[in-house]
């Protein structure tokens, strides 16, 4: 194998501009391979350099995903409960039967009616026996939405409404039939409050 550095000046062609940067040409077999050096990591080859990014990648999002300890609720900070395991700031699955999750929107997409299209398009998804229109609070706010009975046993309840005047949809998943606050824990309530 041999290791020869060259400088290379090339002009600007389609996109792609001069660059004074150093090519490393290697000899493989009698193949030329180049490996275009950057300032960022001079020393390391295009795959070393991908190998590194996806580790760094997926070592943060092991971390991340650990260390979740506060739901991010339209500004309001809730502690995730021992056991259970939010899967981001906005989505906590299987918390003792209880799964959450919500989306944002903003004005615009109120007025064009997103929000009812992605309540459309969970609802999709469902395989319900049963499904009623709800009102409810969730900090305190109005929401209205949809409780649906699925064919497995389990209960979802759809609703939209705005908290700290951020509007949202929240998506909320129950083992079993939340008819009453009496059946909801305290973690529960931090999002709905049946009336």
């Amino acid at each position: 194998m041999v290791y020869k550095e060259e400088r290379q000046n090339t002009s600007c062609h389609q996109r792609f501009c001069k660059s004074g940067g150093a090519v490393l040409r290697m000899k493989f077999s009698g193949e030329n391979r180049h490996y275009r050096k950057t300032k960022a990591f001079p020393n390391f080859t295009p795959m070393k350099k991908i190998i590194i990014i996806f580790s760094l990648f997926f070592n943060f999002t092991l971390y991340a995903q650990e260390n979740i300890s506060k739901l991010n609720y339209a500004k309001t900070e809730i502690p995730v409960p021992e056991n259970c395991v939010a899967k981001s700031e906005y989505e906590i699955i299987d918390c003792n039967g209880f799964s959450a999750q919500w989306l944002f929107f903003n004005d615009e997409m109120i007025k064009q009616k997103i929000n009812e299209q992605f309540q459309a398009q969970i609802e999709e998804q469902f395989e319900y026996k049963k499904k009623k229109n709800i009102e409810f609070t969730s900090q305190n706010q109005k929401f209205k939405g949809i409780k649906y009975e699925l064919k497995n046993g389990t209960y979802r309840i759809i609703g939209f409404g705005r908290i700290n005047d951020i509007p949202l949809l929240l998506n909320l998943g129950f083992e079993k039939d939340p008819n009453d606050n009496k059946r909801l824990t305290e973690f529960e309530k931090n999002f709905i409050k049946l009336k």
